[in-house]
């Protein structure tokens, strides 16, 4: 579970830098699903 501030900062990344937030998202993805295995 993404913590709420963390996933709001988040969007706030990608709503002012589309890129650099995409690819935080993404490998903020990536570690929940290394983690569930």
């Amino acid at each position: 579970m993404i913590h709420a501030g963390r996933f709001f900062h988040t969007l706030v990344e990608i709503i002012y830098n589309p890129y650099e937030g995409l690819k935080q998202l993404i490998k903020a993805e990536a570690k929940v699903v290394n983690n569930k295995r």
